[in-house]
């Protein structure tokens, strides 16, 4: 899930063109209330990239959720296939939408900007450390603070 709706429909999309955060919510929902273990993967782009703090207060406030990562999209293109890519990807190569592959000095316009990116996980690691430290499990900020302090680093969630 990449946000609130607007954010996570601008390129989650079905095959018919419509946004899927609707879909994507009810399953959350789903899982939540049979007491499965969730967490978000959210993948940053270009549509959510400059709305960190909006994104990751609807996923904790919003949608309670405890277990976060935060994910680059960064799509290479080359010059022949960077305007089809714009576009999309598609299932399989056609003229019209290109199979995606990471070929290319290119990125599309989706991709996240490196700037982006950091500025990203700064605002929310702000956020995390004044609010969140032990109640929100963010993968990056707790890997990278296991390793200062000198313990293992866990990959996916604390330890049970």
């Amino acid at each position: 899930m990449d946000g609130p709706k607007e954010l996570h429909d601008a390129y989650r999309v079905n095959k018919g063109g419509q946004g899927t955060f609707d879909q994507v919510v009810k399953g959350w929902e789903t899982l939540t209330q049979q007491e499965v273990d969730v967490n978000i993967l959210c993948t940053v782009n270009a549509a959510n990239a400059d709305h960190s703090l909006d994104v990751y207060q609807f996923f904790r406030d919003e949608l309670k959720v405890q277990y976060m990562q935060f994910i680059p999209i960064v799509e290479r293109a080359t010059p022949e296939t960077l305007a089809l890519a714009n576009l999309g990807w598609g299932e399989r190569p056609s003229p019209n939408r290109p199979l995606y592959t990471q070929i290319g000095e290119l990125v599309t316009e989706r991709s996240v900007k490196p700037e982006q990116y950091g500025r990203f996980l700064i605002t929310i690691f702000d956020e995390w450390v004044q609010r969140d430290i032990g109640k929100v499990f963010m993968q990056a900020f707790d890997a990278a603070l296991a390793n200062w302090l000198g313990q293992p680093s866990l990959t996916c969630c604390p330890p049970i």
